[in-house]
């Protein structure tokens, strides 16, 4: 299994943002950077396009970096882009090693023609995470004017609050950014235990999601078996809260054929069918 994708609220308050956002999913690079963002890359190697994405061919990763004797925390930072109408929140998924305290800080702003603000937000995450998270930053209205522009920054802070001071080998990866509606924790709480489906099925060797829901914490583990019910592999066993999630199972090491995705929560099992 190469990662989990829990589902999580980060901070804010509410408002949608009708424009889009520059290079969203990160998938093109030009010149070492994401295009539509400046990066920390000026200064030195610290922001790089990784294969590790939550879908698609790629994703950010931020990294921390040291230059002239001082530990720096990666910038990425998005280019102005023109945005037509407010927004709930901004989404995404991420990753995330933070160490000696360091956490991310993520700041959202819509300003109107006058460059004055219509709308900001600011989330800090300062849980690793060593599995694809979602995240909801959610957006408060600041100002009466008519929302023109927008700009959105992640950084790597230390403990102190600034981008100076930040531990080596702290590192975050981001991924599908997204407006839309935040994600709250009463519907999390009203999921129904079980298997959801598994994208894509036939999987072809490609990495399947297997996407799961939990309606109360437990341990949760998931399966794969063949056609003769042996157990060809575990996907995930671990303490998990409610919620929804995708497990990312490596296809390409299994032969061709039919197999069986089997989720024990508790007492429950649910299996499903996949197609390699």
């Amino acid at each position: 299994m190469k990662k989990l994708y829990p589902l999580i609220l980060l901070t804010g308050m509410a408002g949608g943002i009708l424009a889009q956002i520059p290079n969203p999913s990160f998938e093109t690079w030009l010149d070492g950077d994401p295009e539509g963002w400046t990066t920390s890359n000026v200064a030195a190697p610290s922001v790089f396009q990784v294969s590790d994405a939550h879908e698609g061919s790629s994703a950010v990763r931020i990294d921390a970096f040291t230059a002239s004797g001082l530990t720096f925390g990666g910038t990425v930072v998005s280019d102005d882009f023109p945005v037509t109408s407010t927004s709930a929140a901004l989404n995404g998924w991420y990753k995330a090693n933070f160490v000696g305290g360091d956490y991310l800080n993520s700041l959202v702003v819509v300003n109107d023609a006058t460059d004055q603000p219509v709308q900001t937000a600011t989330a800090s995450v300062t849980a690793a995470a060593d599995v694809y998270t979602a995240f909801s930053i959610l957006l408060q209205t600041v100002g009466n004017g008519t929302p023109t522009v927008g700009n959105i920054s992640f950084l790597i802070y230390g403990p102190g609050g600034n981008i100076i001071g930040v531990s080596p080998g702290s590192s975050v990866t981001i991924d599908d950014l997204s407006w839309g509606d935040p994600v709250s924790v009463a519907e999390n709480e009203r999921v129904n235990t079980g298997l959801e489906a598994i994208i894509p099925n036939p999987a072809g060797g490609n990495p399947a999601l297997v996407q799961f829901a939990l309606a109360s914490p437990g341990l949760v583990s998931i399966d794969l078996y063949d056609l003769t019910g042996k157990k060809v592999g575990r996907v995930f066993d671990r303490q998990m809260p409610a919620g929804r999630f995708r497990a990312e199972v490596e296809m390409d090491q299994y032969s061709p054929g039919v197999y069986f995705v089997r989720l024990t929560a508790g007492s429950s099992v649910f299996t499903m069918r996949l197609v390699n």
